[in-house]
């Protein structure tokens, strides 16, 4: 009898490992959802790209005109903004929306100098600068979830902010040096498309980090300075008003890393 309790009991001790639900590995990790509002801060850097052609206020092309046109190329730090919204639509899909703001402080300069034979040759004759001063951008975002990595394109509309100031230098008889006679500015507000991609990665409920490339495109702008001089000699070309119509387009690319708080 003794033998059998024990054969039973251990044959009961078996049935009940068997039946006794299996206890969840608190180990592994579960999938965070990527649905929400989220903000973040971003920084890196960004190289703007201006061309374009500058003609006198009749439209006729000249040789000096043809030296003021646009063409420039910067590279410079920048920092921003950008907040959002997007849902998981599946196991494997993000779809969402995005907008983010940044300061550029995009500077360049050319100078046009004096060629004629007179005293003044090789000094300053005008002067075009270019500032490019914020970005905006308002975009669709699709992302592909591989893990706790999201990889996204997104595109959608760009927004940019410029000033170009040119001013006009007139021959000194005295010092035979050219002084500033004015400076004329003139400002717009781009519009144009954006484009690009990027990889987001989760690092916990509320926070993740990403790196992204933008490229914005905008369509020529006419930029006015009706008050240019056809030169510097005093009692000559500077006497003749011919007025710029200086006609450009322009490519900003940013490249930068962000840190996201996940709502």
């Amino acid at each position: 009898m003794t033998i059998l309790a024990a054969a039973l009991s251990i044959g009961q001790v078996h049935a009940a490992d068997l039946l006794t639900t299996p206890t969840p590995n608190t180990h592994v990790a579960h999938q965070l959802s990527w649905t929400g509002f989220y903000a973040g801060l971003a920084v890196g850097w960004a190289g703007n790209t201006i061309n374009g052609n500058t003609l006198q206020a009749d439209g006729i092309s000249s040789a000096r005109t043809v030296r003021e046109s646009a063409d420039q190329m910067t590279r410079v730090f920048n920092g921003g903004l950008y907040l959002g919204g997007q849902k998981q639509v599946s196991s494997l899909a993000v779809l969402g929306l995005e907008g983010d703001f940044s300061m550029l402080g995009d500077r360049s300069r050319y100078t046009d100098v004096v060629t004629s034979g007179t005293v003044w040759a090789g000094q300053p004759a005008s002067e075009i600068s270019y500032h490019s001063s914020w970005l905006a951008t308002v975009r669709v975002k699709m992302g592909l979830l591989m893990g706790q990595a999201l990889v996204y394109a997104t595109g959608g509309v760009a927004f940019s902010s410029e000033r170009e100031t040119r001013t006009q230098y007139v021959g000194n008889q005295v010092t035979s040096l050219t002084d500033i006679s004015f400076i004329e500015t003139d400002r717009k507000l781009r519009t144009g498309h954006v484009i690009g991609g990027g990889v987001e990665w989760r690092l916990a409920q509320n926070w993740s980090i990403r790196g992204e490339y933008l490229h914005s495109a905008f369509a020529g702008q006419t930029f006015h300075f009706p008050n240019a001089r056809g030169g510097v000699v005093p009692n000559g070309g500077y006497l003749s008003v011919q007025g710029r119509l200086a006609n450009n387009h322009s490519r900003i690319d940013l490249g930068r890393i962000g840190l996201s708080y996940h709502f």
